[in-house]
């Protein structure tokens, strides 16, 4: 089989890769971004010869006739070619593999920096692509450490994964202290905040308070 191009040829090879059964959507994902390069070089091409029709009017001829005169030629209309509409890759990328933007964003990603085990374990299934993509943004040693514990241990991988990211988001919340709990001064935009919401729930609760009981609080 000959086709035009390499480009045609990788298409051609893709396609018939998408026939495939039981194809995952991380699977699928990687397919369609192995297509991305060509549908580029297609937008730029496109956009290129959108360009060069957009540059000149092909409405009215070049000759220009004398209006003053009972014999003026009249005005030569010709069809104005129609540009093609352009091309958004990520649109394109996504829909060839029938999932969202966002999704194919968060593959892309993966396939960028994940460890190889990470990008088998999304590839099987093991684990979705939103998990794999919080973990891929761990530091590195949080996530050899939970891919040892993965291979040594034989422990499910989903919930070594899934309690990795806890984990790390926990670690980075208890790390943000009151700074009157940790003896340091409260920056004056603070304090004016805090001090406007004391005033306000002050005044809140006084219109909550039975009426009797209201004087009570400007004592």
């Amino acid at each position: 089989m000959e086709f035009a191009s390499r480009d045609d040829a990788t298409e051609w090879i893709i396609n018939n890769q998408f026939g495939r059964r039981n194809l995952s959507d991380y699977q699928r994902g990687v397919l369609a971004l192995r297509m991305k390069p060509i549908i580029e070089k297609r937008a730029d091409a496109a956009r290129i010869a959108g360009n060069a029709i957009g540059g000149k009017s092909s409405l009215i001829s070049d000759a220009t006739p004398d209006i003053f005169t009972e014999e003026a030629p009249a005005f030569a209309l010709t069809e104005t070619p129609t540009p093609a509409p352009a091309i958004r890759t990520d649109a394109a990328v996504a829909s060839l593999a029938n999932l969202g933007k966002d999704t194919i964003r968060k593959i892309e990603r993966i396939e960028e920096v994940a460890a190889p085990e990470v990008k088998a374990l999304a590839a099987a299934g093991d684990v979705s692509i939103n998990l794999a993509s919080q973990f891929v943004a761990l530091p590195e040693e949080v996530q050899q450490e939970a891919i040892a514990a993965i291979a040594e241990h034989n422990e499910p991988a989903k919930e070594v994964m899934r309690e990795a990211v806890h984990n790390h988001r926990a670690q980075g919340t208890s790390a943000v202290t009151c700074p009157q709990a940790s003896g340091q001064p409260w920056p004056p935009k603070l304090m004016s905040c805090w001090m406007a919401f004391g005033l306000l729930w002050k005044c809140s609760a006084g219109r909550n308070r039975p009426p009797h009981r209201r004087g009570l609080l400007h004592n």
